[in-house]
């Protein structure tokens, strides 16, 4: 079983790096969209799943154990397999996907890409309790997050490009003035 990988970024698709190790093998790894951000030629290092089937060999690698927690329970889900695993994990942070499942915001787990209401549902129901706890105060705001994602997306901004930059302001302000500090931020 691989469990890390360290190497140089040769390569990239929509959703995978090629990392290429000292001993001179390339790795095909799919990323969650936040992890596609290094450029080529620099050394990464990502904690990675290996999927093993009859005719398939994956590699799926993140930048923190924490990730690859999360990634790793929502495979627990029955109808979740790696691919919409990681389609989950390009809505954003780890934090931020604990911290809507725990707080039982199926809506912004079904905006994820081939997610359906009733499979964000059952995400919710089976890893609710599993998952961790929810952080105290305004952190824990996954109506207000997805209310101001949902605002930002319908202006026409990308959704990851939206997620990234909330990842980064002051989550003790209102809505309103998270709308204008991420508009500010991405002009």
């Amino acid at each position: 079983m691989i469990r890390t990988i360290r190497g140089t970024v040769t390569g990239r698709g929509d959703d995978w790096l090629l990392i290429e190790t000292d001993s001179g093998i390339g790795y095909q790894v799919f990323v969650p969209q936040q992890a596609l951000d290094c450029p080529d030629g620099e050394t990464v290092r990502l904690h990675t799943y290996q999927v093993v089937r009859e005719n398939l060999l994956a590699l799926y690698g993140f930048n923190g154990s924490s990730e690859l927690e999360v990634f790793h329970k929502l495979l627990t889900v029955s109808g979740v397999g790696p691919k919409s695993a990681l389609a989950i994990m390009n809505l954003g942070s780890s934090e931020r996907l604990r911290n809507a499942i725990a707080s039982g915001d199926s809506s912004y787990l079904a905006h994820a890409s081939g997610i359906g209401r009733k499979t964000a549902e059952k995400v919710v129901v089976e890893l609710k309790d599993k998952i961790g706890g929810v952080a105290t105060g305004p952190d824990a705001r996954g109506a207000v997050s997805s209310e101001v994602v949902e605002a930002l997306v319908s202006l026409g901004y990308p959704r990851l490009k939206v997620q990234a930059v909330l990842d980064t302001i002051d989550p003790s302000l209102r809505t309103e003035e998270q709308i204008r500090e991420a508009l500010r931020r991405m002009a």
